[in-house]
């Protein structure tokens, strides 16, 4: 059977005037409607790079990742979808290619300085996002949209150094003016941009 699995939910929204889907006189903007899910249906991996593979540092990390797998993970969450377990977790360090000069991103990234770009392919795309918990309530929930690069992007550096385990930049915090870079409402916000990534050969021309 496919791993991925692809299937409908019915949502609704509320009107908080009437606490119901509404009626005719909404023009159906209140009424049930239809949105399409893609779900992981057997057993898929989860790369973290980590400088500490110790007992006790697996053991915490496989703790917490147990804990935001029970709450639901994603925007999605609230409606019961993003909820998984982890059976284990396993140390695994990549066997690099012999002639390896680039990298292949694992997740999405901000492109931090030393990036040779004649040799850098991706697809670039803008995260939009909102804050949650209890900045879901303190004003302007939206943060600042942020430009990175999609999974799957070969990154070739300038200087290349085949134990790196993870390249990217966090982005946010004060401004020198003391405002927040991606968030009015809690100033220090800050986006961590790092991908965990795999030394690879690409053949390169000049």
């Amino acid at each position: 059977k496919p791993v991925i699995y692809r299937h409908t939910r019915t949502h609704n929204s509320i009107n908080r005037q009437t606490f119901s889907t509404g009626d005719a006189d909404d023009k159906g903007q209140f009424a049930p409607y239809n949105k399409k899910t893609v779900s992981l249906r057997d057993k898929w991996h989860l790369y973290i790079a980590i400088p500490d593979t110790s007992p006790i540092v697996i053991d915490t990390i496989k703790s917490l990742l147990k804990t935001i797998g029970c709450m639901g993970y994603g925007g999605a969450k609230t409606r019961g979808l993003g909820k998984f377990d982890v059976e284990d977790i396993v140390p695994y360090t990549p066997t690099p290619h012999t002639k390896s000069n680039a990298y292949i991103t694992l997740a999405p990234h901000v492109a931090q300085t030393g990036y040779n770009t004649q040799h850098c392919y991706y697809k670039p795309f803008t995260r939009f996002g909102k804050m949650g918990d209890v900045g879901a309530s303190m004003g302007n929930v939206f943060k600042s949209p942020i430009l990175m690069i999609n999974t799957g992007a070969i990154i070739t550096p300038k200087s290349f150094d085949k134990q790196t385990t993870y390249i990217g930049r966090g982005v946010g915090g004060v401004d020198d003016n003391g405002k927040g870079r991606l968030s009015a409402t809690i100033p220090q916000t800050i986006h961590q941009g790092y991908t965990p990534v795999i030394p690879v050969y690409m053949e390169q021309t000049p």
